[in-house]
């Protein structure tokens, strides 16, 4: 799966990017990465994972680097590139 499959894998809207929150799938911790949103899983940032699939790097690939389950991945980015687009 490519970063574009991602991004168009779900109908984001804003309040499935809360879910994303309220799943537990990503947290906001000033404790823990100045309070950037991270995963839960693997601790990795949602800008470092998003950087990476940028850069051409598979989906796969970047799940186990950070050790993300790769639905929680393909949830997250398809939700944060559609907001990334809205004016």
């Amino acid at each position: 799966m490519t970063f574009e499959d991602a991004t168009t894998a779900l109908g984001p809207s804003v309040e499935q990017y809360v879910n994303l929150f309220a799943d537990g799938i990503l947290t906001i911790d000033p404790s823990r990465s100045f309070g950037a949103p991270i995963f839960v899983r693997g601790a990795a940032r949602l800008t470092d994972v998003r950087q990476l699939l940028a850069a051409g790097e598979s989906i796969c690939i970047v799940a186990a680097e950070f050790g993300i389950p790769v639905d929680h991945l393909v949830r997250v980015i398809a939700v944060a590139d559609w907001l990334a687009r809205q004016p």
